[in-house]
This record gives C-alpha cells, sequence and structure tokens, in this order.
C-alpha cells in the first residue's frame, strides 16, 4: 500500500465504520519503520471514548474520495479519544 497517500492526509479526519456507527478518527501519525517497507499509522478518535475490538474496520478517507478496509488495534486512551494502530506492509 502506497504511505504517500496517508502523508497528505496526517491531522485529518477519517470516518471509521464501527459496525453502522460512524465516528470520526484524526490521522495523528505517519510512521515508518526502519525496514523502509512497513509502516505504522495513529488514528485517534475524536471525543469517542468507547475501545473497539481488534479487527477490520471500513475507513472513509477525508475527501471522500475512496474507503479502505484497514485492520486496527487499539493502543491507548485519554480523555480526548482512543488511538488505534495500523500496521502496513
Amino acid at each position: 500500500m502506497n504511505i504517500e497517500r496517508f502523508t497528505k492526509y496526517k491531522d485529518q479526519d477519517f470516518k471509521i465504520d464501527f459496525d453502522g456507527d460512524l465516528k470520526d478518527a484524526r490521522l495523528r501519525e505517519v510512521i515508518s519503520l526502519s525496514d523502509g517497507k512497513t509502516h505504522s499509522l495513529i488514528f485517534q478518535t475524536i471525543n469517542y471514548l468507547e475501545v473497539k475490538e481488534q479487527r477490520i474496520y471500513s475507513f472513509k478517507w477525508p475527501d471522500g474520495s475512496a474507503t479502505e478496509e484497514l485492520f486496527i488495534v487499539p493502543i491507548s486512551q485519554d480523555e480526548q479519544g482512543t488511538k488505534y494502530e495500523v500496521v502496513l506492509n
């Protein structure tokens, strides 16, 4: 998957479809790992504190141009929302 597709949307809001319940999630970080082929995306839900299970969810792009199926893993939570990681190879 082309990481540049995500880089241009850093700090913008995607919509995650949690089984019919659309929630805003901001792309907080785009990280290239040491091998240069693996990348980590960190999303944070906005004012939504429920932690969803790790699995595949549908993401709507900020500009509405596409929908992407991504596997997310919850990694932390604070008063602003829950952070999820997506690892891309």
